[in-house]
């Protein structure tokens, strides 16, 4: 028994998957157990899928609720299996004011505040020393 309006798979069929342009998962085609956390960049909301249990993020960043629902719906799944596009909107929707990662005011940057971070993460990496104060 497949999800309503999609095929076997989950995938949503025919024109709604053309429709939607569904993002491929970032690591493996095939469905991971996960929630969704959200961060805001710039002022933009952006959602991603995330699994807890591996520690990976699922998705690549997307800025519109519905579009995220259907990538969870199509390649996620929670611990009690499979659920439906309205579920995923729920969670969708409670990613933004609760995140499994970080308290909900730490989700929240600011590009060159990210550009940062990333310089100090390469200089890290360069030279094995860690930076003072960063978290």
């Amino acid at each position: 028994m497949g999800i309503q309006g999609c095929s076997e798979s989950g995938t949503p069929d025919g024109a709604e998957a053309a429709a939607t342009s569904i993002p491929a998962p970032l690591l493996r085609d095939y469905r991971h157990i996960g929630g969704i956390e959200s961060i805001a960049v710039d002022g933009t909301r952006y959602f991603f899928g995330y699994d807890f249990s591996e520690d990976l993020v699922l998705s690549p960043l997307i800025d519109d609720t519905e579009l995220m629902s259907v990538f969870a719906e199509t390649h996620m799944e929670q611990r009690d299996g499979l659920h439906d596009r309205q579920y995923w909107r729920d969670l969708v929707d409670g990613s933004l004011e609760y995140s499994g990662l970080a308290e909900p005011e730490s989700c929240s940057f600011e590009s060159d505040q990210l550009r940062l971070i990333v310089t100090s993460l390469n200089n890290i990496a360069e030279t094995g020393v860690p930076a003072p104060d960063f978290d």
